[in-house]
């Protein structure tokens, strides 16, 4: 798969396109002990995933920050997460520090290509080559050995799990349509609203304040986890303030360091800091997106620049993510 790179493109305009996703990974967790054990782990409710769904997850620390976040599924007889590469290690050792006593075996499985599949027409592609695919209701197929995930926003896109023995599929998605590597799907991300963590972020932040409860990746129902206590109290005394938004900037070319700290600008023209920046991305429209998590009750005019920034030139405003976060 030929992944070169390109400036991403926003999802309205983005033609069919196969999307390299290197930067995550695949991890399988198996044994008897194995619901049980996660369902003490990740914020999600293990009990009810079915095998047509997958949910997003967060695996937290003691004080209730994200470690990292991923999206959790029914793989065969395992279980299975998907997280992105660059905490995966952090976030593995942390889950097997309670794992002794448990009948429960963690690998990563690099025998499996995750590559993206989005843009205009992507569904009908898929079609030619695949008898079902996954929808709004049904989030997760098994093709014989190829799982299919759907997301539906910002766009429908599709997140496929491919075994070596299946790799001609990639040939067959190959033909006539645009590649590009994974920096289009977080762009995509950005513009989803789905929460991006990295090394510069983790262990910042509990999970209402990335929208992880919007999402469905908090159970407040279930009993005890890791985290648990702090993001529930959070949650009934209504203590968040924070929220995870989406920034642009315009004929913007400054790209800020993951973890970077964000300014507003006050009505005195002065700049107060503000906001942490998570992911950002430059735009073939020639803009700057940004994921930053932001005070929830901020005022969509608002303008904002990276911390110290003096030269005014690169200033960013908030844009609609396609969910509600009041």
């Amino acid at each position: 798969m030929n992944s070169t790179h390109k400036l991403p493109i926003p999802s309205k305009n983005l033609p069919c396109t196969l999307i390299s996703l290197n930067d995550w990974k695949l991890i399988k967790v198996s044994g008897k002990d194995t619901v049980q054990y996660l369902q003490g782990q990740l914020t999600c409710d293990c009990n009810t995933i079915n095998k047509n769904q997958y949910t997003f997850a967060a695996h937290c620390n003691p004080q209730g920050k994200i470690i990292n976040n991923m999206y959790v599924f029914y793989l065969n007889s395992e279980m299975a997460i998907i997280e992105r590469s660059s905490l995966y290690n952090k976030q593995i050792e942390a889950m097997k520090k309670y794992a002794i006593f448990s009948n429960i075996t963690i690998t990563v499985d690099n025998t499996i290509t995750l590559v993206g599949f989005a843009g205009n027409n992507a569904r009908e592609k898929l079609q030619n080559l695949f008898p079902i695919l996954p929808n709004i209701q049904k989030k997760l197929v098994h093709n014989t050995d190829i799982t299919i995930l759907y997301f539906h926003l910002p766009q429908e896109r599709f997140l496929l799990l491919i075994p070596t023995h299946k790799k001609h599929i990639l040939q067959q998605l190959n033909e006539e349509i645009t590649c590009n590597n994974e920096i289009q799907w977080t762009a995509l991300d950005i513009e989803a609203g789905y929460p991006i963590i990295n090394t510069q972020t983790s262990e910042k932040l509990i999970p209402q304040s990335v929208n992880l409860h919007i999402l469905q990746g908090i159970s407040f129902n279930k009993g005890c986890y890791i985290g648990q206590e702090i993001i529930a109290r959070t949650q009934y005394k209504n203590t968040n303030k924070r929220a995870l938004y989406w920034l642009i900037g315009k004929n913007n070319n400054h790209l800020p360091t993951n973890g970077t700290n964000l300014e507003i600008k006050m009505y005195n023209n002065r700049w107060k800091p503000i906001g942490l920046i998570l992911e950002s991305c430059q735009i073939q429209t020639k803009e700057t997106w940004i994921q930053a998590v932001l005070p929830h009750n901020i005022s969509n005019d608002s303008q904002f620049r990276i911390i110290n920034d003096t030269t005014n030139k690169n200033i960013f405003k908030i844009s609609p993510l396609p969910y509600s976060i009041t």
